[in-house]
């Protein structure tokens, strides 16, 4: 089962205004090839707090994301969606 996420539309409008007052949109959009970093970064962030859940899908111990298989309910260490 694969847990995914996309922006609206207008989702993506905000975002590019906020990183543009920022100073960190480099470009007219953000997809241009210059942000592929911050895309990536700003799409795991809206899949960590739209779909993971704390103490469900992943528990933070010694300040670090532990994961959490959805399967045997284990911890799995140095795992990475």
């Amino acid at each position: 089962k694969q847990k995914t996420s996309i922006f609206t539309e207008e989702g993506t409008e905000k975002l590019e205004n906020l990183l543009r007052d920022a100073g960190l949109l480099k470009g007219e959009s953000l997809y241009d090839v210059e942000n592929v970093a911050i895309v990536h970064h700003v799409n795991n962030a809206l899949k960590a707090h739209r779909l993971f859940q704390k103490d469900k899908d992943y528990i933070v111990r010694n300040g670090e994301i532990v994961i959490i298989d959805e399967f045997t309910g284990r911890m799995m260490p140095g795992r990475r969606y």
